[in-house]
Formats: C-alpha cells, structure tokens, sequence
C-alpha cells in the first residue's frame, strides 16, 4: 500500500488511524518531509543546550509526537529519510543517531519535556 498526503488535517488523521504509534511509510518525498519534519522556530527554542545526538533524537521526537501524538517505539520506527532530513537541519551527521541509548533516563527525560508542550 502507498500512501500519500494532499492535506495536512486530513491527511495526518488518516496516518495516526492507519499507522497508530508507528512509521509503515518509509518513502517520503521532499515536500512531506518539509511539511512535517521542518523544524520551527518554537521548536528550536525547546533545543536548549542539547547538543549532538541528543539534539537529533530530540527533535526527531517530537516531530514524531507533533505528527502522531505519540512518540515511536523503536528507533528504527523512525526512517532514515527523516533522519537525514532532521540532521541536514541541525547540521549533524545522521551517523550519530543509533548511538543514543532508547529506554535511557536521558530519553524518558524528553518525552516528557515534549509532553509538557502538547
């Protein structure tokens, strides 16, 4: 199955309904991952002093959260062409993001940061 947004209301409340809590669409094109995974300005001021992979792990949360209102369960929920995408923002390497340990104090730490937002 292909899926593929027009708009963003629609579209996304018909992601969440499919996909609830996980990433099945793993081809995104350039106008998707601008739309959803651009970091804003607020966005940027949640940044604080994170610096490096947990920079890239942050925003990759909550984009994710910003999308599904939830946060994703594995780090390979997450595909690499959101990734790259993030990381080309804040430029860091994408290499570092397998580094960041799941499930740690560091991560519960902003997921609830990122709660705290919503």
């Amino acid at each position: 199955m292909i899926l593929f947004f027009g708009s963003k209301s629609s579209d996304t409340h018909h992601f969440r309904n499919l996909v609830r809590g996980h990433f099945l669409k793993h081809n995104w094109t350039n106008i998707e991952l601008d739309e959803y995974f651009t970091l804003m300005p607020s966005d940027r001021k949640l940044l604080g002093n994170k610096t490096g992979k947990n920079r890239l792990v942050f925003v990759v949360l909550l984009k994710f959260f910003q999308l599904e209102q939830c946060f994703p369960d594995r780090p390979y929920d997450i595909p690499q062409t959101v990734i790259n995408h993030v990381a080309h923002q804040l430029d860091i390497t994408p290499a570092v993001y397998p580094e960041f340990q799941w499930g740690s104090r560091t991560h519960e730490h902003y997921r609830a940061q990122i709660r705290t937002c919503f």
